[in-house]
C-alpha cells in the first residue's frame, strides 16, 4: 500500500482520479455494464451478491470492479459504502497505463486475483466434499426406503393372505 500512497501523493494525475463517496452509497451495481476499476484509498465497503453480503473490504489499496475492467463483463456484484470512502477511479482505457506506471501496483492486483482464486478453489473443494457427503446420505436414505418398501409389501401380502384365509 505504501507504493500506492507514495505514487498518489506525487501524482497530480492520480489525485484527479480521486472520487469521494458518502456512507450507504452504491459505487456500482451487479449486472451494470460499466468498466471503471476502483482502488479503495480509505473507508469501508460491503460487497453484495443478489442483495446478500458476501464480503466487507476496508484494506487500503484494495481493487474493486477489476473483473469488469479487465474482462469487459457486467459487474458481478454490487459495491456499497459503509462509511465515507475515497477511491481512485481508473477507466478501462487507462488501466494499462495506470498499471504500467508502477509494476508494484500490477503485482498487487495479480496477487489479489491469485489469492481470490486460491480461496475459490478451496471453497470449490469444500462444496464438492459436501455434495459427496449429501449424495452418500441420499443413497443411504434410498436404501432404507427400499428396505421399508419391501417390508411393507411383505406385510401387505401377509394381511391379504390372512384375509383370504378368513373368508
Amino acid at each position: 500500500m505504501d507504493q500506492l500512497v507514495k505514487i498518489y501523493q506525487e501524482s497530480e494525475k492520480l489525485r484527479a482520479l480521486q472520487v469521494n463517496y458518502l456512507p450507504q452509497e452504491i459505487v456500482f451495481s451487479e449486472g451494470e455494464n460499466t468498466s471503471e476499476m476502483y482502488i479503495l484509498l480509505s473507508g469501508k465497503v460491503e460487497i453484495l451478491k443478489d442483495d446478500k453480503r458476501i464480503a466487507v473490504v476496508e484494506e487500503e489499496g484494495s481493487y474493486l470492479g477489476e473483473l469488469s475492467t479487465l474482462l469487459g463483463i457486467p459487474r458481478s456484484a454490487t459495491v456499497k459504502t459503509m462509511s465515507s470512502c475515497q477511491f481512485l477511479v481508473v477507466g478501462s482505457e487507462k488501466v494499462t497505463d495506470f498499471l504500467a506506471s508502477s509494476p508494484a501496483l500490477g503485482l498487487k492486483l495479480a496477487r489479489m486475483l491469485a489469492e481470490r482464486l486460491v480461496r475459490m478453489n478451496m471453497d470449490h473443494v469444500r462444496l464438492e466434499r459436501k455434495i459427496d457427503l449429501m449424495m452418500e446420505r441420499l443413497r443411504d436414505a434410498n436404501d432404507r426406503l427400499q428396505k421399508r418398501d419391501k417390508q411393507v409389501e411383505q406385510l401387505v401380502a401377509r394381511l391379504e393372505k390372512l384375509q383370504h384365509l378368513q373368508s
